[in-house]
């Protein structure tokens, strides 16, 4: 019920050219990611002015509220069906999800603090938002008027450390804090909050609040970067950070930078980028601990931060969080993913394609295509796109005809291809479709695929529109994600949300999607990159194939004529012998002597050993099938049909 009362509402808003933060549902594109990397960090005070943990199970004496149809609750547990916050003992909750009602204008409010000798105040407290707005707002007039003071970011309902500076309202004798929850009039999820701590901070005292990498690709290099944070009342300019690796075994990496000038004010944060790189990193899992030197600190305990790190294979891809509100790499297929930067999904980003050595992502409302800096996660509006109306939910380039192409769905949830241009944002509408068509891509073969809310798999004719179905998902996606495919293994990847959530492979033969990885936020854009050069269009024997004759030709169709370079370490595993690898136009074949009866082969082709005559093949092309019982030797009986029995 719940995702059509969805459509409906977005349909509402593509009119109203209204969307909040988080995607389709007015905004809300559901997608996943991993755990947030917010700051985690108590701070030490020299004076606390207001202290509230709601232990006491009920609305605090002295703090107030104004409830909607609901509004804040106190307990141990305010987790309902479709949201929940983990064990944090007794907390204060607005659920929306449970209520079910109208949530738009839900207060808790502080009592009144004095604030006539007090400099640099902050506010501390422990947040689990997801899907809403979530405002603290401030009064100095007894409640009579308030202020915004900040907006807090979603965080999918994962407890995190908020810090919020209240310096603003130093010298004023009568200030309230106020928690403000708004479920933006629609269906929405809650907030959660603990521990608040009004105080005025030590003097000095540095924080490191985020470490990268979290993961990277084996036999890659690195930069590692350290997010510090003021969290004293102090500008702060010389201090040092130093950043060690270990193996498990030893240090393998350690690298001290000196800060000098930072003129880091209060309350702030920067990201610093080590001098030294981190070099051809062996395929393993390390820990790395970041530590932050500043002379005088008041407050060691959150000096240092120790994250793990894997080194794994893969393809690094890139996704934008739309509930994390961050940019993020992520290694395909093993879901690894690590924070870049963050990201404004306020006008939410619906999709990314990867096109001669440019990122692009769109976003909806009101549509307009952007390039994105993949290292540090800047965007730069190329234009407000024209010539398609309604809201735009996909992009996918084709390398066969080096064009982009873009989906949107009218008022009627109906999904409309076209092309696009890139230095423009013009596009000229193809065709209408069905079924509400949320993210696609091209195969290699120039097949665009899609996947829909419908929970299906679809192609989609590139020359009028139509649209044709593979087959079910299998899984209740309840929102569509971005799709992406890998040229290299020809792979169909995306995110997806619903009963499960994850990276995910595609079949192309059935539909059925496969989850590879769980992820517990969401994701709204994903794009593999492709560097060009040569790519495989089609294999023989076809990746999984079974009964395999033993004498099969073994053969990779390429997208170009193709050279050799090194042919060398082109194998097929187990060896059967005499392999043999050649090339005629755009077709490698591997010439093998005769295959073992029941047996599964693995075909390899490494980058790099062959060429289009410009660019080499970027990676490895692998793929598997297994042969044919033995028809003379004595198999196990199978697929027997009985009939015509009859009892004497």
């Amino acid at each position: 019920m719940r995702k059509i009362l969805l459509l409906a509402a977005m349909t509402i808003f593509v009119i109203a050219g209204i969307f909040a933060q988080t995607g389709l549902d007015t905004g809300r594109k559901k997608v996943v990611g991993k755990v947030s990397s917010k700051e985690h960090f108590a701070p030490q005070t020299k004076l606390n002015i207001l202290s509230e943990n709601f232990e006491g199970g009920a609305l605090p004496a002295t703090w107030t509220k104004i409830d909607g149809a609901c509004g804040w609750l106190f307990g141990t547990d305010g987790s309902s069906a479709s949201l929940t916050f983990p064990a944090h003992t007794t907390y204060a909750y607005a659920n929306d999800d449970a209520c079910n009602g109208d949530m738009a204008d839900v207060w808790l409010i502080s009592p009144s603090m004095d604030f006539t000798s007090i400099t640099s105040a902050m506010l501390s407290f422990e947040s689990a938002g997801k899907a809403d707005i979530l405002t603290i707002k401030a009064s100095i007039d007894g409640g009579t008027t308030w202020v915004d003071v900040q907006v807090i970011t979603d965080n999918n309902a994962v407890w995190t450390n908020e810090q919020v500076s209240l310096a603003a309202f130093d010298g004023q004798a009568d200030v309230k804090i106020a928690f403000h929850y708004n479920d933006n009039a629609t269906w929405g999820y809650g907030w959660a909050i603990d521990d608040v701590l009004v105080f005025v901070p030590e003097n000095d005292d540095l924080a490191v609040i985020m470490v990268t990498p979290a993961s990277l690709l084996a036999e890659s290099n690195v930069y590692p970067t350290v997010k510090v944070k003021n969290i004293g009342a102090n500008i702060q300019n010389i201090f040092d950070i130093t950043v060690v690796i270990n193996d498990g075994t030893s240090d393998v990496y350690t690298s001290t930078k000196n800060v000098t000038g930072a003129a880091l004010a209060s309350n702030t944060s920067i990201v610093y980028t080590m001098d030294d790189e981190w070099s051809n990193v062996p395929e393993d899992s390390y820990t790395i601990t970041a530590t932050v030197a500043l002379v005088g600190d008041a407050n060691p305990a959150n000096n240092q931060m120790v994250i793990n790190c894997s080194s794994v294979n893969g393809i690094l891809a890139y996704a934008i969080n739309g509930e994390g509100a961050s940019f993020e790499s992520v290694i395909v297929p093993t879901g690894s993913v690590s924070n870049i930067a963050s990201f404004d999904v306020t006008n939410f980003p619906m999709a990314m394609e990867y096109a001669n050595g440019t990122y692009y992502f769109i976003r909806n409302s009101p549509a307009e295509l952007y390039t994105l800096d993949i290292t540090d996660g800047s965007s730069v509006l190329v234009s407000a796109i024209t010539g398609m109306t309604g809201t735009p939910t996909g992009l996918a380039y084709n390398w066969n005809t080096s064009t982009m192409y873009i989906s949107f769905l009218d008022g009627t949830n109906l999904p409309h291809l076209g092309t696009i241009d890139l230095t423009t944002g013009v596009a000229a509408e193809i065709g209408v479709g069905t079924g509400m068509v949320i993210a696609i891509d091209f195969a290699n073969d120039g097949t665009l695929y899609a996947t829909t809310l419908d929970d299906l798999l679809v192609t989609i004719d590139i020359t009028t529109g139509a649209v044709t179905t593979v087959g079910p998902l299998g899984m209740d996606i309840n929102y569509g994600q971005d799709i992406s495919f890998d040229m290299a293994s020809g792979i169909l990847y995306g995110i997806v949300y619903g009963t499960q959530i994850g990276l995910a492979s595609f079949d192309l033969t059935t539909g059925a999607a496969t989850i590879l990885t769980p992820f517990t936020q969401q994701y709204a854009c994903f794009a593999i990159p492709f560097e060009g050069g040569p790519y495989v269009t089609s294999v023989t024997p076809t990746n999984g194939a079974t009964s395999t004759v033993i004498d099969a030709i073994v053969s990779a169709n390429f997208n170009v004529d193709i050279s050799a370079v090194d042919l060398s370490g082109i194998t097929i595993t187990p060896n059967p012998g005499s392999v043999v690898a050649s090339i005629v136009d755009n077709v490698l074949t591997i010439a093998h002597d005769d295959f073992a009866y029941n047996t599964t082969y693995t075909a390899t082709i490494p980058a790099g050993s062959i060429s289009d005559g410009t660019d080499d093949l970027a990676n490895d092309v692998v793929w598997s099938f297994t042969t044919m019982l033995d028809p003379v030797a004595c198999n196990d009986p199978s697929d027997f049909i009985i009939t015509s029995v009859t009892s004497f």
